[in-house]
């Protein structure tokens, strides 16, 4: 088979869940039996709130994949979104608004659809990723047969618009990310008929963290895009208020006993629209490698996930696959699924505070031994990329095999 992937962003220094899982299932996938071609279509963006052009466009190689980069037409228009957001996603619902709220959206990239379109009949299969963005609200239909669709969806205003869900209606199959996200989109619109099935994205099974890696004081650690909207402002607040309650008490952490003061909060990803107050207690740690990615999960006393907003949550999984707990919000279903049926992890929201969450994560280390035992095996039945890989190969096969 040869397989294309399409997306809006892609790179080693992009941060972005979606994002990452494209690029991991590409680089699995090339890797495949049986598959002789992957290339990759996207943008010359780096950073989603601008799409400003940073790569060079053209078709480079990066870690054994072709990626050809097509430029954007325009940086992102907030004012242009913001009004015709409230016209087509908000209060009137006026349909004639979705289209030009949409290329507001971005990252508009012609070149990139005029691509897609010579290239129709040089791949078996086209995977777009992401329902909310350009390339795959105008280019999934003009190659729908082929294709094979990603939507990596929320529970947000977009979804409900009729441009976003075309895609479903043509998409030949579906990839959903967990249970909970493919009953979202049918709630939306009746999917019964499009053959689908909830893939996910691999994960690694790593070791667990050694003491001679022992940090020199310990830490939470959230990973991914420091902004407002992936609740981060009230992370920091629950992690200050753990701090004045329970700092004078000592727990049994990972590594001996510390007190709650010895605490911090390790931020890694790209800064957004946050900055920092001057707690030097909350460590801005900037985008980091996957292998500082990893070192930091590794030494982690848990990762916290706030976002209320995920359609798997890959931080979740990657945390439970190398033992370390996770702190994460109640509010968001695909977590509170993944923590259901795995019967590991720890929640905080309405009815339970950050802090005492933590406290409990903390003060129990034979449960936390548990909850972390529970999460890898689920994340090893569930989540090991030979499953996944099969789970996508057998839709793509099923792709290629109607045409």
């Amino acid at each position: 088979m040869r397989i294309g992937f399409v997306v809006q962003r892609y790179g080693l220094d992009v941060n972005g869940g979606a994002e990452l899982h494209c690029r991991e299932l590409a680089e699995h996938v090339s890797a495949a039996p049986r598959v002789s071609r992957v290339k990759v279509f996207t943008t010359c963006a780096r950073d989603h709130t601008t799409w400003a052009n940073h790569y060079s466009p053209g078709t480079s190689e990066l870690n054994g994949v072709e990626v050809e980069r097509f430029r954007v037409w325009f940086e992102r228009r907030r004012s242009l979104q913001s009004l015709f957001g409230k016209l087509a996603l908000e209060g009137p619902h006026l349909e004639s608004c979705e289209e030009p709220w949409f290329l507001a959206q971005g990252p508009v990239a012609p070149s990139l659809l005029r691509a897609l379109e010579e290239s129709a009949h040089d791949f078996d299969v086209f995977v777009f990723f992401t329902y909310l963005y350009y390339p795959t609200v105008f280019g999934l239909p003009k190659l729908a047969s082929r294709s094979l669709f990603v939507p990596t969806a929320h529970d947000e205003p977009a979804l409900r618009a009729r441009l976003a869900l075309r895609a479903f209606r043509l998409a030949r199959a579906v990839a959903f990310n967990t249970h909970e996200e493919r009953e979202l989109v049918a709630s939306r619109i009746d999917v019964s008929h499009t053959r689908s099935d909830v893939v996910g994205c691999g994960v690694e099974l790593g070791s667990a963290a050694s003491p001679e890696a022992s940090p020199a004081r310990p830490y939470l650690l959230y990973l991914g895009r420091v902004e407002t909207a992936k609740g981060v402002p009230e992370l920091v607040r629950g992690f200050q208020s753990f701090r004045r309650g329970l700092g004078d008490r000592s727990f049994p952490m990972s590594r001996g006993s510390h007190f709650g003061r010895d605490l911090e909060l390790v931020l890694a990803g790209r800064t957004g629209d946050m900055r920092s107050d001057g707690d030097p207690n909350v460590i801005y740690a900037g985008f980091v490698s996957e292998a500082r990615r990893s070192e930091l999960v590794r030494g982690a006393e848990a990762v916290v996930i706030p976002g209320k907003l995920d359609s798997l949550s890959l931080s979740l999984l990657e945390a439970w696959a190398q033992g370390i707990p996770t702190l994460s919000t109640s509010q968001c279903p695909v977590k509170s699924g993944h923590a259901r049926r795995a019967r590991a992890g720890y929640e905080f929201g309405p009815e339970r505070s950050f802090a005492s969450a933590l406290e409990t994560l903390l003060s129990d280390p034979n449960e936390r031994e548990r909850s972390v035992a529970a999460g890898r095996a689920y994340v090893r039945d569930n989540y090991a990329w030979p499953s996944v890989l099969e789970r996508f190969m057998t839709l793509a096969r099923y792709v290629a095999d109607a045409n």
